[in-house]
């Protein structure tokens, strides 16, 4: 601080002096100013305006001249709503304690403070300062004035050190959880790493916690972003469980509702075409395939349904043969022949018969099976598909996600706060 006053009982002629124009005297010897820091944070009075270690210079016209110096210490009322992309304003005030207007008055000599001996901090800027004069008038003092003087600092905090310590890991570690998303289910890790990274986002918030001022008037910007970031942490950990869940659903039919969805417009909109146009509700209108040897099957159980009548075709075939051989032999002959080869046929037909009714239940069973075999690979098929839509699904949900909360708290609210240097 620069003090300055005049005291005309303290000039003299210089040239009466051999041409002395001014001296240094100790402080004590001489009438000071009260001053106080009305808003210290320590004693009102400081230690350099009440002890006088500073000298005085006193010129030979009755001006005089103080520069106490010490730290002072004041207290600051904090917004941290946009911390750490901060601004802050701090005010020194002077007042007379003693003195009124009429008996002692104060001024300034300048608008602002020199920061001429102002040594670069590595936490603050200090965009601008300001120093006025404001005068107050109490109700027991009538219309006597009581000057006071406010000088003001405005600072600005550097935020590179909470940008490269706090918010690009926080970015890092978001990008990882939506990468969750990106690991096939079958791998059986998706779970574990949404909880690593889970677990690291706590450290990490309990190890930057001492950075944030813990205030509850307001909640910083940083705040909100990593409650943003911890909400989508958990929120992708719960839908990981969900997809999951629907890759193993099992045999269970996969509703229409569903695949209407699923298929017919989230996997439309995420350009998965193959899978909206193979298990769409479009491909479902046509009717399912059936299984490959389903005609193959269908045409042998039709030949062996009536197998009496190739055994009858048989016994005419052999009846013909025995015609012919019979012209050319006796009777007695004819007759033993026909009857011996009806007996045969007759159970070569029986034997016939129960072997094919024998295939023809196996034949049964096996495309049974075959079929259901073919309806539960189906149905795994279709729902390992959804899972696969919904893994796509949440991952560009949550990436962005990520986008738009990074980009409104970390950019569009720092860019709309008001300069307080401009009210």
């Amino acid at each position: 601080m620069e003090v300055t006053w005049i005291d005309k009982r303290l000039s003299w002629n210089a040239s009466h002096y051999g041409g002395i124009s001014s001296i240094i005297v100790p402080a004590e010897q001489l009438w000071l100013p009260d001053m106080a820091l009305q808003n210290s944070a320590n004693d009102i009075y400081h230690s350099s305006l009440v002890e006088n270690k500073f000298r005085v210079s006193i010129y030979s016209d009755g001006s005089i001249f103080w520069v106490p110096g010490g730290k002072y210490y004041t207290n600051c009322e904090l917004d941290i709503s946009y911390f750490p992309f901060d601004d802050q304003k701090c005010e020194l005030h002077f007042t007379n304690w003693a003195y009124n207007g009429n008996q002692m008055n104060l001024s300034v000599q300048a608008s602002n403070i020199s920061l001429d001996n102002y040594q670069v901090n590595g936490e603050w800027d200090i965009v601008t300062t300001r120093a006025h004069r404001q005068e107050k008038f109490y109700a027991c003092c009538g219309d006597t004035p009581y000057p006071s003087i406010y000088f003001t600092i405005y600072m600005r905090r550097k935020y590179l050190f909470y940008i490269t310590n706090i918010i690009a890991p926080c970015v890092m570690l978001s990008v990882l959880i939506s990468l969750v998303f990106y690991l096939p289910p079958e791998s059986g890790e998706k779970v574990s790493l949404g909880i690593t990274c889970l677990l690291s986002c706590i450290v990490f918030l309990l190890l930057i916690a001492e950075s944030i001022p813990k205030r509850s008037d307001s909640v910083p910007i940083i705040s909100i972003y990593l409650a943003i970031f911890l909400t989508i942490t958990t929120a992708s950990i719960c839908s990981t469980v969900v997809v999951l869940h629907v890759h193993h659903m099992g045999t269970k039919k996969v509703p229409m509702i569903v695949k209407r969805i699923v298929f017919d417009i989230l996997a439309r909109m995420l350009c998965l075409s193959e899978l909206a146009r193979k298990y769409g509700t479009s491909s479902c209108r046509h009717g399912d395939h059936e299984p490959m040897d389903s005609s193959m099957t269908s045409t042998m159980i039709n030949s062996c349904k009536n197998p009496s009548m190739l055994g009858r075709q048989t016994s005419h075939r052999r009846s013909t043969n025995n015609g012919r051989i019979s012209n050319n032999t006796n009777g007695g002959m004819k007759k033993s022949f026909s009857i011996t080869d009806d007996r045969i046929a007759q159970h070569i037909m029986l034997n016939r018969n129960y072997v094919l009714e024998e295939i023809l239940t196996h034949i049964k069973i096996f495309t049974q099976e075959r079929s259901e075999h073919e309806r539960i690979e189906s149905t795994r098929q279709e729902w390992t598909a959804v899972a696969q839509v919904l893994d796509k699904f949440f991952m560009s949900v949550f990436m962005s996600s990520i986008a738009c909360s990074t980009f409104f708290v970390l950019i569009m609210l720092p860019m709309s706060k008001v300069e307080l240097a401009s009210l």
